[in-house]
């Protein structure tokens, strides 16, 4: 579970470069309920955890980044029977970056095992601030939440065998959107 964490932290720092990819702007719509592989071999995508948030937009991330975070996840052993698919994008608001999102999709059997959930979300929060971190109830799900030493705000929550992490600068931001995914997705 260190591992998936390690990549999902990874990936994040990747985010902010993308190389020659134009990332893809989608308005907050209804999405068909399938996944979307990338070329190579990489994971499946999970499109439709990305609901709607009134008032906000979806930016596709670009490909190389999520063929990145898939790469390293299903050529990592401790990773590569655990993730079933991952996906990600960026949320604006007025055109201002608000979250990044991370979704993960655990095979069952793995999200089955005893400690999966609390080693997801420790694990996903472990540079949290000491006394930053916090549990959370949105959408009536519990949330955990926590801040790094740069100002960086997470939230991670898994049920069953989905996995978010949301992340951004500004706390009420990214709890509006990960409210929103949450109730979207439990």
């Amino acid at each position: 579970m260190a591992m998936v964490v390690l990549s999902l932290t990874m990936f994040v720092g990747a985010c902010g470069g993308g190389g020659d990819d134009e990332p893809k702007t989608t308005t907050s719509r209804a999405a068909p309920t399938t996944t979307v592989a990338l070329e190579g071999n990489a994971l499946p995508r999970l499109p439709e955890v990305f609901a709607p948030i009134p008032g906000h937009t979806y930016v596709e991330l670009p490909e190389s980044v999520l063929v990145g975070l898939q790469d390293q996840f299903a050529s990592d052993p401790d990773t590569e029977e655990a993730v079933a698919a991952a996906d990600g994008r960026s949320v604006t608001r007025n055109g201002e970056p608000v979250a990044v999102i991370i979704a993960v999709g655990f095979d069952e059997k793995s999200a089955a095992l005893p400690g999966v959930e609390q080693g997801f979300v420790s694990g996903a929060t472990e540079d949290a601030v000491p006394g930053s971190k916090k549990t959370l109830r949105l959408s009536g799900e519990e949330a955990t939440f926590g801040t790094d030493s740069d100002g960086v705000h997470t939230i991670a929550w898994l049920k069953g065998t989905l996995a978010l992490v949301i992340i951004g600068d500004d706390e009420a931001g990214i709890t509006t959107v990960a409210t929103a995914v949450i109730a979207a997705n439990k």
